[in-house]
């Protein structure tokens, strides 16, 4: 069977939160016998991410999300955010930097899959 990786729309601290895709991968690898995903990704990356950059990490054998849908990574990225009220908000005049550095995110991902596929050295 071949493994499977995810891509999360993270938000900058890593966290758990928020009502979408991101609390769905966290909740999913929830487990007794293994660290939580937050835990994983902050231990090797420290506690906040940067714009445009994955950040991917291996899920551990016991992992559900691992040993039940063979999700081998999820890999963090945090996109542009043209929200005001959230974290690195990018201005009233932030759109072409936010279609590039989404042109960013979407590039660094590929590349960062490729890698940890051995489809690009």
């Amino acid at each position: 069977m071949p493994s499977w990786y995810i891509v999360n729309a993270s938000n900058p601290k890593f966290s758990e939160g928020g009502s979408g895709t991101n609390r769905a991968i966290h909740e999913s690898c929830r487990n007794i016998y293994t660290p939580s995903l937050q835990t994983l990704t902050r231990k090797r990356y420290g506690d906040s991410a940067e714009l445009s950059t994955p950040y991917p990490v291996l899920l551990p054998q016991g992992c559900p999300l691992r040993e039940y849908q063979n999700v081998r990574y999820v890999i963090h990225v945090v996109g542009p955010n043209m929200n005001p009220k959230k974290p690195h908000y990018l201005g009233e005049d932030g759109l072409n930097k936010g279609k590039e550095e989404l042109r960013k995110s979407y590039w660094n991902t590929l590349l960062c899959f490729w890698k940890l596929t051995g489809l690009k050295d």
